[in-house]
């Protein structure tokens, strides 16, 4: 009850800011032990309200009729400010290395050894427990306390420990070199699509005529070397064919001429085939 009332979760815990507001700050019993964890604790409040009572810490007061629980309005939550979020960020540390099966109340009571907790928040993914925790102690000094303690194991595990701020500088450098890692695959990729032509591989064509596509001239030069890539629209009368291997255009324009009597010719139309002499960056995507 401590917990839920706390300067921690209660600003943030918008079922119970609701209620509060309904009957001076107190919520029925009723209400809570609706939670799973408080209902754990005992179904019956009257010996809920009663234990409250016994409580030295103040915090908690319970209705005159024992039926109803509040914040005591002699502590109040403290104010918003960047002082108090300032003060709040140095007492909470990152915990590491729980195993994916642990529950609050073990490891709350394994990390009261090293000081008092004010707050535990068990990290999730979906509904599956992360392994990792932020704590935050009652005061500075024990959050410094548990940071500087040089090895801290639970069970046979030994825990990483990381100030809030320390952790978020290093979840920041980790999506800086992520974002970096991308860019360069990226670029990478890019590169891959783009490549000096090989000296020799490119065969400029003329004189195409209606009837020939891109996969007959393919097809065509296919019997004479292997075709990387063919540049021609239909209806167009020019176009290329790049060939994989240096100097392949000279050695497929020969053979096709020599296949066809001495012509270089596609589907009933004779085109001009020229190599290209030179280099040129091709774009190699889609």
């Amino acid at each position: 009850f401590q917990y839920y009332f706390g300067d921690i979760n209660l600003p943030k815990d918008k079922f119970l800011q609701e209620k509060v507001k309904e009957d001076e700050g107190f919520v029925p019993l009723e209400v809570l032990l609706t939670f799973n964890r408080l209902k754990e604790l005992s179904p019956d409040a009257e010996v809920i309200a009663a234990a409250i009572k016994k409580s030295d810490s103040g915090l908690i007061e319970v209705s005159i009729d024992n039926k109803k629980i509040r914040r005591s309005p002699e502590k109040p939550l403290p104010e918003n400010t960047k002082e108090h979020r300032e003060e709040l960020t140095k007492r909470t540390v990152y915990c590491k290395g729980f195993p994916e099966d642990g529950t609050f109340d073990p490891i709350k009571s394994f990390l009261e050894n090293y000081g008092p907790v004010d707050s535990l928040y068990l990290r999730r993914n979906g509904q599956t427990f992360k392994g990792s925790v932020f704590v935050t102690f009652k005061g500075v000094p024990d959050a410094e306390k548990f940071l500087g303690t040089e090895t801290v194991k639970y069970g046979d595990k030994e825990l990483i420990k990381l100030s809030k701020n320390d952790y978020y500088k290093k979840k920041t450098e980790e999506k800086r070199k992520s974002k970096l890692e991308k860019e360069e695959a990226a670029k990478a990729e890019t590169a891959k699509e783009f490549q000096e032509v090989r000296a020799g591989a490119i065969l400029n064509l003329e004189g195409f005529g209606e009837g020939i596509s891109r996969e007959d001239v393919r097809n065509f030069f296919e019997d004479f070397a292997k075709v990387s890539w063919v540049d021609y629209n239909p209806g167009d009368p020019k176009g290329q064919v790049r060939f994989s291997e240096e100097n392949q255009a000279q050695v497929a324009l020969d053979k096709a001429k020599e296949a066809n009597g001495g012509k270089l010719e596609i589907n009933g139309t004779v085109l001009e085939g020229r190599v290209f002499e030179g280099k040129i960056i091709a774009y190699l995507g889609d």
